[in-house]
């Protein structure tokens, strides 16, 4: 990630500015479902459940979640995000938020 970000076209005021500024990144491991198929359901159904809206500490909390986009909003947020960064435009991530509300009314 930090490469593609190091290498992709940012506005004048963004360029010496890194990756975490304005991404979270969490990694999980999951065990073998071939090996472990027990643990592994277990370990899927609590992950599940942090992209359950209705738990506290979701992944898409205020708290965690800078962006505040609405969850019904959240995909097309994401892939307008990626088809700016594919296209090399400006990278104008926050007004992408403006496109995600517009598209849920």
């Amino acid at each position: 990630m930090g490469k593609i970000w190091s290498e992709i076209k940012k506005p004048e005021k963004y360029l010496k500015s890194s990756l975490i500024e304005f991404f979270t990144f969490e990694y999980c491991a999951l065990p073998s479902p071939k090996y472990e198929a027990q643990a592994f359901q277990t370990a899927l159904g609590a992950l599940k459940m942090r992209f359950n809206q209705n738990q506290p500490e979701n992944l898409f909390s205020s708290t965690r979640n800078q962006a505040r986009v609405p969850m019904d909003g959240y995909s097309y947020y994401v892939n307008q995000m990626w088809k700016h960064i594919l296209d090399a435009k400006d990278l104008d991530l926050p007004g992408e938020r403006t496109l995600a509300a517009t598209h849920r009314c």
